[in-house]
């Protein structure tokens, strides 16, 4: 049997576990940041399961994410090819009307064309639509056998997009205000709004102040010498 060599290598990576007591909601994110401009995410949720790979982000992982938009993320996530039947039969029922104001086919025609249509509407799912279209005659020869079907980003992912996505994006950018304030080290891993945090004056004064939200640390931090999370 040939030898097989391989090599392991441990790495550390971010795990954010988001939590909603209230509602029930739930999501776990880890970021495997590989090098300056690529990463990994890996997405476990009540909102589906998501995972991607980014080789070249054009900037830091985790900045590349927080520009995400809906669409892209979706394709990349794999959530854009959710059967849309609404959308579809809306679709088929337009080009039936534009056919028949143009006059290309008869009013007979598209009569018997739209009855058709209407039995899809029961169809549950993508396999059974498929299959029952291929018994509606007069539609598939309308369409030339060749009938379009919509697919639209999964109502799921839309949630969790909706729902989870904001949460942790909103975690990532604060993240990166304590890095462009060279805090980083102090970034607290428990997050229990408000805080408070003992700084150090121009004037060599102590206080003791409470940020009702983490994104206030820059201001502490241009305004007094020194300061530490209590």
């Amino acid at each position: 049997m040939e030898k097989q060599d391989f090599t392991i290598k441990r790495t550390k990576v971010e795990c954010y576990k988001i939590r909603d007591e209230k509602r029930g909601s739930w999501a776990d994110i880890t970021i495997d940041v590989t090098g300056d401009h690529s990463g990994r995410i890996s997405i476990s949720s009540d909102y589906g399961n998501y995972a991607n790979y980014w080789g070249a982000c054009g900037s830091g992982f985790k900045q590349f994410l927080t520009d995400l938009n809906i669409d892209y993320a979706a394709d990349k996530f794999k959530a854009d090819n959710w059967f849309d039947l609404d959308k579809t039969l809306i679709d088929y029922k337009n080009q039936v009307i534009d056919c028949r104001r143009n006059e290309s086919i008869t009013a007979e025609k598209a009569r018997e064309i739209y009855d058709e249509i209407k039995e899809l509407e029961s169809c549950s799912h993508e396999s059974e639509f498929i299959v029952t279209i291929q018994n509606q005659d007069e539609l598939m020869k309308f369409f030339n056998y060749q009938p379009n079907l919509s697919h639209d980003i999964t109502p799921q992912f839309r949630r969790f997009w909706k729902v989870i996505w904001p949460v942790f994006i909103n975690e990532l950018e604060k993240e990166m205000i304590w890095i462009e304030i060279g805090e980083e080290n102090n970034f607290p891993e428990v997050k229990k709004e408000p805080y408070q945090i003992r700084a150090r004056d121009y004037d060599d004064s102590i206080v003791t102040i409470t940020i009702k939200d983490m994104w206030d640390v820059k201001k502490v931090s241009e305004n007094f010498v020194s300061w530490r999370l209590l």
